[in-house]
């Protein structure tokens, strides 16, 4: 799952990722990666088919369940080039919040914004597998 996300993406992920993939018909149509675990956060990035027809309540569910209760984080980061409106709008409507601008950092050149989303904001975690924040302890992968 995370080399068809580099091919996809065109990066590469770092030694730690895991990723959450969704199948149709035996193929993947969309891959969620996490790397660069630190205490309190992991970094988040989307591979994808083109188009929307991959999105659904589940696989987003999976992806916040994943993060946000197994890991046990907080907060998640996610970077972008400010050149890619659809990954942007993914973002905004995910409840993602921007956080910062990353000057010429992008591959060419370009801006790279940084995106967060507070455990606290997230409307993806299924309600009956809330707990409350006291209850989870320190997140490991």
């Amino acid at each position: 799952m995370i080399a068809w996300a580099e091919a996809v993406i065109g990066c590469q992920f770092r030694p730690d990722a895991r990723a959450i993939g969704l199948t149709r018909s035996g193929a993947l149509i969309a891959v969620v990666v996490f790397d660069t675990f630190g205490p309190m956060e992991c970094m988040v990035s989307v591979a994808a088919e083109q188009g929307r027809a991959w999105l659904n309540r589940a696989f987003i569910a999976a992806v916040a369940s994943y993060v946000f209760l197994q890991c046990a984080f907080p907060r998640i980061t996610c970077t972008i080039s400010d050149n890619n409106a659809a990954s942007k709008r993914f973002c905004e409507h995910f409840g993602c919040s921007l956080e910062g601008r990353k000057r010429g950092a992008g591959p060419n050149g370009e801006d790279m914004l940084i995106y967060g989303l507070l455990r606290r904001e997230c409307a993806w975690i299924p309600k009956t597998l809330m707990v409350p924040s006291r209850q989870l302890g320190q997140g490991t992968v």
